[in-house]
């Protein structure tokens, strides 16, 4: 499945309509519930959780979708405008042969995406596979956390909000999917997701951004039965199987 066809599933169940505050709300959260995952592998002693992480892979793949979708459809002057062109970015990051162009070693993580990163040493070198794997992951977890935070960052300048406006003036303001500013930066951030993304499920979780997309895409459809409702929502009917 490429990221196209899954952005046109996903968004089926889109009930935000276009807000910019809902993307960072949905980015933020969907990767806290990741990131915890992960932290109770890394430091509670439990046995890391792959199902569940995969899950969680996928829930983050709808708020990227939810991205694509609300700047893509709202810039008309730019070449960001294509949707197309993005989807096919996001595709091709997705691939096993982005990761080892972009990631060749297990532990290029770091030097990848992290500027300051500390190289291995030979006393490193030697620690366990699986001592390797906590120190790429706590790598992972702060690149992830740090390009979510600038996409943040991007919107709240792109915002340029007053003080003195209101939360309701300014959700008002932007519900439209009027976005300002550069949306190419935030198209850039959400392409570095992914790319992290893809490296977790491949190297850490035995998966593929493909699979998080099939898992996410049948908790969807049971749920929502192919369109969103408040009241399905709140049922949440695929937590009760």
């Amino acid at each position: 499945m490429d990221f196209k066809k899954y952005k046109e599933i996903a968004m089926s169940t889109n009930g935000c309509g276009k807000n910019i505050f809902y993307l960072i709300t949905s980015l933020a959260g969907e990767t806290g519930e990741l990131l915890d995952a992960l932290k109770k592998g890394i430091f509670h002693g439990h046995k890391l959780d792959k199902d569940n992480c995969i899950k969680e892979v996928g829930d983050i793949l709808w708020s990227l979708a939810y991205g694509v979708e609300l700047i893509a459809t709202n810039d008309k002057t730019t070449k960001v405008s294509d949707e197309k062109s993005i989807c096919d970015n996001f595709t091709k990051i997705m691939t096993d042969e982005f990761i080892k162009t972009h990631f060749p070693t297990q532990n290029a993580i770091g030097h990848a995406i992290l500027p300051n990163h500390v190289p291995f040493n030979q006393e490193q070198i030697q620690r366990t596979t699986e001592e390797i794997k906590n120190t790429d992951l706590m790598r992972f977890i702060i690149s992830l956390t740090k390009t979510v935070g600038e996409i943040a960052d991007s919107i709240n300048s792109t915002c340029e909000i007053a003080t003195t406006k209101t939360t309701s003036y300014i959700i008002d303001k932007f519900s439209d999917g009027n976005i300002k500013g550069n949306k190419i930066m935030i198209i850039c951030k959400m392409q570095n997701i992914l790319a992290l993304l893809n490296w977790l499920s491949i190297n850490i979780l035995d998966s593929s951004i493909e699979e998080a997309m099939q898992i996410n895409i049948a908790k969807l459809s049971k749920r929502y039965n192919g369109s969103f409702s408040a009241k399905k929502s709140i049922e949440r009917v695929d937590t009760k199987c």
